[in-house]
């Protein structure tokens, strides 16, 4: 009972994520870091940004900070062509 309500309490969770990505941002900051690039709601929030992209046609709706030091040959495939930043702190 308690893992199904969790299952459900994240599933709504993605899908308000999904719903502000779509309709009230201007410009996604994307945290890149070795565990953001594995995690499951990460990417799914990158996919959606990313078909955000395509259809406004925009070319900077994505921006990715690298957090930590990932090689880039180990960043997401969906964030390769993009200018990548890197954190000053």
């Amino acid at each position: 009972m308690v893992r199904r309500y969790r299952v459900v309490r994240r599933r709504r969770l993605l899908e308000r994520h999904e719903a502000v990505i779509r309709q009230r941002t201007a410009k996604l900051i994307f945290l890149l870091s070795r565990v953001s690039n594995k995690r499951d709601g990460c990417i799914r929030e990158l996919r959606i940004a990313n078909a955000v992209k395509n259809a406004e046609r925009s070319r900077d709706f994505i921006i990715p900070v690298r957090v930590d030091d990932i090689p880039h040959a180990a960043m997401n495939i969906e964030l390769t062509g993009l200018k990548h930043y890197r954190r000053f702190w």
